[in-house]
């Protein structure tokens, strides 16, 4: 499975992208070394992309184990938003599974979109803040 992650300017400052046939372990270490890069700073937006990651063969317990290690990973810190991509009915299905398994705090914070403009979308919509007074 490969795992790469980028930093970049814009609404999203983190994109990580997927491919391959979907492995827990190699995930959480691709996690891992992203938030321990001098570079990550806690307030940043992510998109994760898994478009092309397969996940025929996980399993509802490797979903739980990865949202555990995911709401525990940097006690006291958080990340901004996270949008994670899964265009199949599956993988929908599964990163659902994984937001209901997720802590709380993670939970409010994350979006399961189907494709990468619509996770653009929900963070326009989240960042947009209240309308002002007066203003239509």
């Amino acid at each position: 499975m490969d795992y790469r992650y980028e930093f970049v300017d814009g609404p999203f400052q983190v994109i990580v992208t997927t491919s391959g046939d979907a492995d827990t372990d190699a995930i959480v270490a691709g996690r891992r070394r992203l938030l321990a890069d001098p570079r990550f700073r806690p307030e940043m937006n992510i998109l994760v992309d898994h478009s092309r990651l397969d996940v025929s063969a996980a399993t509802a317990e490797e979903i739980r184990d990865a949202a555990a290690t995911a709401s525990g990973e940097r006690p006291g810190t958080t990340t901004g938003l996270l949008a994670i991509v899964s265009p199949s009915p599956l993988q929908f299905g599964l990163m659902r599974m994984y937001q209901a398994f997720a802590s709380e705090d993670l939970e409010s914070r994350l979006a399961v979109v189907r494709s990468v403009e619509a996770a653009y979308r929900w963070l326009e919509e989240r960042t947009a803040g209240p309308p002002r007074p007066g203003v239509a």
